[in-house]
């Protein structure tokens, strides 16, 4: 088993998408090569940030459904930090 470290990796940017950073373009190869991937995540406990936190979610995406499923995933998300939806 191999552990990749997230660090360095920059939030998507598509203008960098034909000349992407060193880090994202070992982060790929890394994906190719794998047999398989086992990915981590903690949840968070305790105290909270996001509790009662007004969030909206907006994309941009030219198919059909419009990024839908990443809005749906990204709702069931936010009910369970118990954020509180205003639009979508």
């Amino acid at each position: 088993m191999e552990v990749f470290d997230l660090n360095g990796i920059p939030p998507f940017n598509q203008d960098l998408e034909m000349d992407m950073p060193a880090r994202v373009k070992q982060l790929i190869s890394k994906i190719r090569e794998a047999d398989a991937m086992l990915i981590a995540t903690p949840e968070p406990y305790g105290d909270n940030p996001f509790n009662e936190k007004p969030v909206a979610i907006i994309n941009a995406f030219i198919g059909m459904l419009g990024g839908a499923r990443a809005q749906y995933h990204l709702r069931q998300m936010f009910v369970f930090l118990k954020c509180i939806k205003l639009m979508s």
